[in-house]
């Protein structure tokens, strides 16, 4: 009797994974060029890979300018550059990302560095703590779209209050959008979280 029903639980469990995977897909598509950005103290932009192959990362590159954009349409008045040294190359994510900024043309005096988070929940809650510390209210979160239903539902628990604003522009979106190989590993992203309590 086991051997006749081992393989049948097999399957179905293997089938209720992939229904979970692809409705988990189908709600991170849904939510992920949404763009809520309202007039808020802050703009909190998520770190990256700060180079690859030593250059900037273009997806990082992305989301910096993002967040420019925001702060040069007076929409926020600072930004919070977050990440910490990058395992993969040794860079400083928050530092890499001070020179995108400047680059295009931002105030150095409206950018604050978060240089320790080494995940989106640290990400989070370090800019959390910055902004009590400097009585910033509300933020706008910037990042790739796929990446910004996770980070929301991060920030939610946080009780931060915030809004969303995707790099569009990202070639981590525009490769493939949720076919691509972040936007595929997403789902599981979500269910890690989950599981280690920072949703």
């Amino acid at each position: 009797m086991t051997r006749v029903w081992l393989p049948r639980v097999l399957i179905g469990s293997a089938l209720l994974v992939l229904v979970i995977y692809l409705a988990l897909l189908a709600w991170v598509a849904s939510l992920a060029t949404l763009e809520s950005a309202t007039v808020s103290d802050v703009a909190i932009v998520l770190g990256a890979a700060a180079y690859r192959n030593g250059s900037q990362n273009p997806c990082l590159v992305a989301r910096v300018q993002r967040g420019v954009a925001l702060l040069k349409a007076g929409t926020v008045k600072t930004l919070i550059l977050s990440g910490g040294v990058d395992i993969e190359d040794g860079a400083s994510e928050a530092g890499v990302m001070r020179e995108i900024a400047l680059e295009a043309g931002a105030d150095p005096t409206a950018l604050l560095l978060e240089p320790l988070a080494t995940s989106t929940a640290e990400n989070l809650e370090f800019s959390r703590q910055l902004m009590g510390r400097r009585e910033l209210k509300s933020a706008v979160i910037v990042s790739d779209p796929y990446h910004l239903p996770r980070a929301s539902l991060i920030a939610r628990k946080l009780q931060l209050t915030f809004t969303v604003s995707p790099a569009l522009d990202s070639p981590c979106w525009t490769r493939g959008q949720m076919l691509g190989r972040f936007g595929l590993r997403e789902p599981l992203a979500l269910v890690d979280n989950w599981l280690r309590g920072n949703l």
